[in-house]
Formats: C-alpha cells, sequence, structure tokens
C-alpha cells in the first residue's frame, strides 16, 4: 500500500527570480512622460486583478495546506499513543496487509498498476474524473502562458530595437552637425579670403551658404525632437511591457507549481500518464468485484481501524487506514512523516510566494497614490469596485 509518494529527497525546487519593476520605477524612468488618467486606471486595475488574483490562490493552497497540517498532528498522536493502543492498530493493519496480498495474488498475472499508484488513485477517487478536466483546463492555460510570454518578450525585443535606433539616429545628428558647422566656417572663411583678394562680391555664395545652414538647423531641431519623442514613447511602451510580462510570470509560477505539485500528490509525471493510471485504476476496480469475500474481510478490519484511530481523536483516520504499513516500521513513519513534510514546504513556499507579490502589488498601488495625490480618490474607486480595501 501507500498513500503518499515517498521518493528519495531531492534539492526543493527554487521558485524563479525574476527581474521585477515596481509601477514607481517604470514611471520614473520615464522621466518628463506624463500618464494619463486612462492610462493610470488601466495600470491600477491590472494592479487590483493581480491581487485578486493571488488572494484565491491563497485560499485553494489553505485548504490543501490544512490538510496536511493534520497529517502531521496526526503524526505526533501516534507517537504518543500507549504501547498497547498501538499494538491494536499494529494488529489491524498486519491484517489488512495480508488481506491486501492475498487480493494481490488472486490478481497474480494480470496487467496491473503498482500498489502505491492504486492506492493513491483509491484514497483520490473521489476527485476523479473532474480533477483530470481539470487539470487539462490547467496545462491548456499554461500554454497560452507561455504563448504569452513569448509574445511579450518579442514586443520587448521590437521596442528595444526602436528606441537604438532612434537614440543612433540622434547621436548621429549630433556628430552631424558638428560637421556642418565646421565646414560652414570653412566656407564662409574661404569666401571672406577670396572678397579680400580678388575684391569681388560673394554675397550670393554667402547668401546660399546661409540658407544651406538655416534649412540644416531647422531640420535638425525636427529630427532630434522627433528622436527624443520616439525615445520617450519606447520607454514608456517597455515600462508597460515589463509591468504585463510580470503580471503574466506570477500566473506561470503560480500555474506550474500547482501543476507539480498535482503530478507530485498523484505520484505522476503528466497529464497522460495520470488519465493512464486512473483508466487503469477503474478495470482494475472492476476486476475486485470478483473477490467479494475478500473485500469483505478486508472492509472489517478497515473498520476496526478506524475506529481504533477515531478512539485514538486521529484528524484523518480516512487517508491512515489506505496506508496501514506505516504502523508497523519505524522507518516506514519517518519516511511518510518525511514526504508530507516535503509537500508541505512546497505549500508553504507558494504562500510566502504569493504574499510577497501581493505586497508588492498593494505598495505599488500606494505608490501610485502617492505620486498622483490629485487621482486618489479615482484610484480608491478601483480598489472599492475590486473588492480590496
Amino acid at each position: 500500500m501507500g498513500l503518499f509518494n515517498r521518493k528519495k529527497s531531492t534539492p526543493e525546487v527554487q521558485e524563479p527570480d525574476y527581474t521585477y519593476m515596481t509601477v514607481g520605477q517604470a514611471l520614473a524612468a520615464g522621466k518628463a512622460e506624463k500618464i494619463g488618467e486612462g492610462d493610470l486606471a488601466k495600470i491600477t486595475g491590472e494592479l487590483c486583478e493581480q491581487v485578486t488574483y493571488l488572494r484565491m490562490q491563497q485560499e485553494e493552497i489553505k485548504v490543501e495546506y490544512g490538510q496536511i497540517t493534520q497529517y502531521l498532528a496526526d503524526i505526533q498522536r501516534f507517537e504518543q499513543m500507549d504501547e498497547g493502543d498501538r499494538r491494536d492498530i499494529a494488529d489491524s493493519a498486519r491484517m489488512m496487509l495480508s488481506l491486501d496480498a492475498e487480493r494481490e495474488r488472486f490478481q497474480k498475472g494480470e496487467k496491473r498498476l503498482r500498489s502505491d499508484l492504486y492506492h493513491t488513485m483509491q484514497f483520490y477517487s473521489r476527485e476523479f474524473p473532474r480533477k483530470i478536466t481539470e487539470l487539462e483546463r490547467h496545462e491548456n492555460y499554461l500554454n497560452l502562458i507561455r504563448d504569452d510570454m513569448r509574445n511579450l518578450e518579442g514586443e520587448k525585443g521590437s521596442i528595444s530595437y526602436e528606441k537604438d535606433h532612434s537614440q543612433n539616429k540622434k547621436d548621429f545628428l549630433y556628430k552631424l552637425s558638428y560637421g556642418i558647422v565646421f565646414a560652414a566656417l570653412l566656407i564662409f572663411i574661404l569666401l571672406i579670403v577670396l572678397s579680400e583678394h580678388t575684391r569681388k562680391d560673394f554675397t550670393v555664395p554667402f547668401f546660399i551658404t546661409g540658407i544651406a545652414v538655416l534649412g540644416y538647423i531647422l531640420y535638425f531641431v525636427y529630427a532630434v525632437g522627433a528622436c527624443k519623442t520616439e525615445i520617450k514613447r519606447s520607454e514608456y511602451k517597455m515600462n508597460r511591457a515589463n509591468i504585463l510580462l510580470n503580471k503574466v510570470k506570477i500566473k506561470y509560477v503560480n500555474t506550474t507549481s500547482l501543476l507539480d505539485y498535482s503530478y507530485d500528490k498523484y505520484n505522476v509525471n503528466s497529464l497522460q500518464e495520470l488519465r493512464f493510471v486512473w483508466e487503469s485504476y477503474q478495470a482494475q476496480k472492476e476486476e475486485e468485484k470478483k473477490f467479494l469475500k475478500n473485500t469483505q474481510l478486508l472492509e472489517n478490519y478497515t473498520a476496526r481501524m478506524m475506529d481504533a484511530l477515531n478512539k485514538a481523536g486521529m484528524e484523518r483516520a480516512d487517508a491512515w487506514i489506505c496506508q496501514p504499513e506505516v504502523f508497523l516500521d519505524r522507518v516506514e513513519m519517518a519516511d511518510f512523516k518525511d514526504a508530507v513534510s516535503r509537500r508541505r514546504n512546497k505549500l508553504r513556499a507558494r504562500i510566502d510566494y504569493n504574499i510577497r507579490q501581493q505586497d508588492s502589488a498593494m505598495n505599488e498601488i500606494e505608490a501610485l497614490k502617492a505620486k498622483y495625490a490629485g487621482r486618489e480618490d479615482m484610484i480608491n474607486e478601483i480598489l472599492r469596485k475590486n473588492g480590496i480595501e
């Protein structure tokens, strides 16, 4: 049997550490850029959506976290029980394992699930097939998020190219201006020298040269102004893209964490494998109907163990009956405890990550209020509409 997958200890996967730009930093990067009321409302609304999404994630995680905490509390209760009570539970567990082994002998030679996969499906059978449909929806959503991230990264590259092009053009115009000024001075000096030596009238060449210089000055002012405007516009678009990308990355981290946790929970590596395991489990359950007498005996001892566990005050007695071997071997109990603790650490990491992101979003909203004090009422109204106080 085996409710949880007790794998060898592996290093915890760290949450990606994304470079994050706050709204205040994004607005400051634009320097003279003035954000309109519509853009301010959009940014505030997106931050509110981010906070709402994170709060929903927290509520879902807390339910699972509470169950994990109950498992650890039950382990502590069992370790503190009297020797006689533990012996009764162990006797029931021994009979359950014996009957379970007998059932496996009945089915010898048939294609069957591994014992740990079987009991995992047995424990979570009420969640299927709804859970498979839900995970399929998350897989599809993850693919959409990946597409959004690729599109935003591509957009950032395009914006960066436009900004660099405008900056290079502006730098070139400044360098060209130095050359034109130098050339114009040489021409004026040459015309003056020729006028002194030849005593001829060079008014027309002077006039033509002056007109040319004036024309270039007008072009320079217009072109440099256009470049500066394009650079500012690119900075604003880049800041906007960074905010959107961070929002998408938060969803990516939560969705991948959710899928990783779910596959670890069901002891599989993919949705396709989970679907196959569930279908195999259903087929196997049909075969078990042939061994009703054996099953009835197993149920009797299961009920006996359930009573003993309830009497002992176990909060998750229904989980323990799917894992009787832990009551017979200290090593099994220790491995089980490690598996549950590892899962709780994963949930704790998700909770901490979401709290940091939620605090960051709220700090950004406060930064908007401080920077645009005259529009604080509008920001507060958007917060109220989104149920954020």
